[in-house]
């Protein structure tokens, strides 16, 4: 492995390297970025690759942060509620969800198991054990970024809004 494509031990002080179009990712020390201005600049999805800070893996998603727009609050999911993601709107094939991670009344943050597009529509399902029946339905993904270990998170927007008794039913709150 080159020294351009090494990766740096977390911690390191850098930037990270990010592709506008794919995701891709490579965490660069301030040397090895001079170097590359003065050589040659990576290039991803034929363009050159921009410089990012380096996001946390579970923080919010793009566009998100420091000008927060949503009406309502994010809220943690309850420790024992189940999620599923299915592809399309009837919820058929795989669940691709390996967890959740918050949740409003507008839409929800998962973690994944795949990439997926934005655009994409799929059925999105809590369980929770209060309750024997499910809530959630068809939603659409409006974000979706690597996260640790392999696995994406993904920002979804649900078709039609959950009522706040069943975010309750999902969340600590």
């Amino acid at each position: 492995m080159s020294s351009d494509t090494a990766p740096v031990p977390a911690g390191t002080p850098g930037r990270v390297l990010r592709c506008a179009a794919c995701g891709r990712a490579e965490r660069r020390t301030t040397d090895e970025i001079r170097r590359l201005a003065r050589t040659a600049w990576p290039v991803c999805c034929g363009d050159p690759i921009p410089i990012l800070p380096a996001p946390d893996p579970d923080g919010p998603g793009p566009a998100e942060g420091v000008g927060e727009r949503r009406a309502e609050p994010r809220r943690p999911v309850r420790t024992g509620v189940r999620v599923e993601v299915r592809r399309g709107p009837l919820g058929v094939g795989p669940n691709l969800a390996v967890g959740s991670v918050d949740i409003t009344e507008a839409g929800a943050r998962v973690r994944l198991k795949l990439q997926v597009t934005v655009g994409d529509e799929f059925d999105v399902t809590f369980w929770p054990r209060v309750r024997l029946g499910p809530v959630g339905g068809p939603a659409v993904v409006r974000w979706c970024r690597p996260s640790r270990a392999g696995l994406f998170l993904a920002g979804v927007r649900f078709r039609s809004r959950l009522t706040a008794a069943d975010v309750r039913l999902i969340t600590d709150q």
